[in-house]
């Protein structure tokens, strides 16, 4: 949690726009192999303390830099794997990230007043788009 003070502790004293953009999933995640009874207990702790954990204390930490402007917001990093009825078996990352969305509700409504716009971007298949950009020269 060393790295979080030190990302606050380097953040500017005011901030209008926060993009929390961070995840990690399972190691055959998105692959044939991947079987969520095969996971280890450390790796599935590992990564809920980065995707859930870490992102609560680091938003705690930032959030009041934000709070002095008019238009405060903050726009995280979620997944289509969140949605109900994805398709996707990745059992440790979809729940991580559908509990993106309960943090994004209970900000919303806890810094109401204060007009803080929180937003979750569902981004889903970004392999795939990544390996089209490079076949049509694009990346």
């Amino acid at each position: 949690m060393h790295s979080l003070s030190s990302s606050a502790a380097s953040a500017p004293p005011e901030l209008d726009v926060l993009i929390y953009n961070i995840g990690i999933w399972e190691q055959y995640a998105f692959t044939e192999q991947y079987a969520v009874l095969s996971d280890s207990g450390a790796s599935i702790s590992r990564l809920v303390n980065v995707n859930i954990t870490a992102t609560l204390l680091l938003l705690k930490r930032l959030i009041p830099k934000l709070l002095g402007s008019s238009r405060p917001q903050v726009i995280l990093t979620g997944s289509t794997s969140a949605l109900r009825q994805s398709g996707r078996p990745e059992v440790s990352f979809g729940a991580t990230k559908a509990a993106l969305n309960g943090l994004a509700d209970a900000l919303r409504q806890s810094f109401r007043q204060q007009n803080l716009a929180v937003t979750v971007l569902q981004l889903g298949y970004l392999i795939r788009l990544t390996r089209y950009l490079r076949r049509w020269g694009m990346l």
